[in-house]
């Protein structure tokens, strides 16, 4: 299905989710700049706020080291879905 919007119908959206977007913004500037981004607490609270993780400390250091391991060795979605099976016993396809 494909949506068309024109400039106005654009125009009138974006304040609607300019909140979301630049916290979206925020935290792919982090992924896109330096390789230890993982390992920040602010960015590990930005995005378990904007992303809604609910999972407990031990969870999540295993997951943001996958996620800087992901972005070093330019890991593909299937071998980080199977790395975080291993390490936590749970698919989290979501994330």
């Amino acid at each position: 299905m494909t949506i068309y919007l024109n400039r106005a119908q654009i125009n009138s959206a974006l304040p609607l989710v300019e909140k979301g977007l630049q916290q979206y913004l925020w935290l792919q500037s982090k992924v896109g700049g330096s390789n230890d981004f993982h390992e920040d607490a602010e960015f590990r609270r930005r995005f378990n706020h904007f992303y809604r993780v609910r999972r407990a400390t031990s969870w999540q250091e295993v997951f943001y080291s996958l996620m800087g391991r992901a972005k070093s060795e330019q890991l593909e979605f299937p071998e980080i879905l199977g790395l975080l099976q291993e390490a936590t016993n749970r698919y989290e396809a979501s994330l």
